[in-house]
């Protein structure tokens, strides 16, 4: 398990799609529907989302533990064609979107992140 962990820190993504997967045209469709190696960094592009709202700086969470809890909530999905980990990261996109748009109002803190 440990070594499916390290295999995903170690996956480098590009500023490019670091920079797609923050704005309202990233679609998920060129992961999903793509080889498996290319949806490995779903995962990756979930820590960008995270970090980028500076949950893991505040709440002290290491990009490994973060890594362990994706991979595990991934393992537990279902193989169903809708509600399934494709779906929990397209969703997980959509409310950092929203969040990023309400962010400077002051109406969130940390836990509400």
């Amino acid at each position: 398990e440990e070594q499916v962990v390290d295999t995903h820190l170690a996956l480098c993504v590009s500023p490019e799609e670091r920079a797609a997967v923050r704005q309202r045209t990233w679609d998920i469709h060129k992961y999903k529907d793509g080889p498996e190696a290319k949806r490995r960094y779903l995962i990756p592009l979930l820590e960008e989302l995270f970090a980028d709202l500076g949950i893991l700086t505040e709440c002290r969470i290491s990009r490994r533990l973060l890594y362990r809890f994706l991979l595990q909530t991934r393992r537990r999905y279902r193989s169903i064609p809708y509600h399934n980990f494709f779906h929990a990261v397209d969703v997980t996109q959509t409310v950092y979107l929203m969040i990023k748009a309400i962010e400077g109002t002051g109406i969130l803190n940390t836990v509400d992140k």
